[in-house]
């Protein structure tokens, strides 16, 4: 799969690749997934980000990764896995653990990441796909995501979105 290049407002450059193609980010990014969202499931670790990433290097089936690189420096990812809305096995394939560390934030990368997982989810012959979001509607109704619907969920409400193939 050949990269995409970014450019932000600043004039650094950055790409977005498979997993595959830099292994040595995943403890990396297990580590900030894991701080971010670990606190969901009592039996997350980083270790267990580890191993799902690891699974998740094959971008010609789901699930996998993509990672948004700036040479060998990691700035985030996202991945497409089979479910990922709690309470909602029926809304599948799900776009998943998107992530942009704080320092590289409102410079595009989350929006390439999200281009690029939905094309190549779309390319595997994928008609639609779903996400859900506490804060990211506005991001993702940018990019194209419509919103089905709100839900409870740990005494907040999460976003339900979708995205069909155009």
């Amino acid at each position: 799969m050949p990269s995409l290049t970014g450019t932000p407002a600043d004039g650094t450059s950055f790409s977005v690749v498979s997993l595959a193609e830099v292994p040595d980010i995943i403890p990396t990014l297990a580590e900030w997934l894991y701080h971010q969202w670990g606190h969901l499931q009592p039996d997350d670790s980083v270790s267990r980000r580890v191993q799902a990433l690891q699974e998740r290097l094959d971008v010609g089936r789901i699930p996998f990764t993509l990672a948004a690189v700036r040479g060998h420096t990691p700035l985030g990812c996202a991945s497409v896995v089979e479910h990922d809305i709690p309470g909602r096995p029926d809304l599948s394939p799900c776009v998943a653990s998107v992530f942009v560390h704080p320092s590289y934030r409102k410079q595009g990368v989350g929006s390439a990441l999200m281009e690029r997982v939905t094309t190549q989810a779309f390319r595997l012959g994928y008609e639609r796909l779903y996400l859900f979001t506490w804060d990211q509607e506005r991001l993702y109704r940018s990019l194209g995501w419509e919103t089905m619907e709100t839900a409870p969920y740990r005494g907040d409400r999460i976003v339900i979105m979708r995205r069909f193939r155009t």
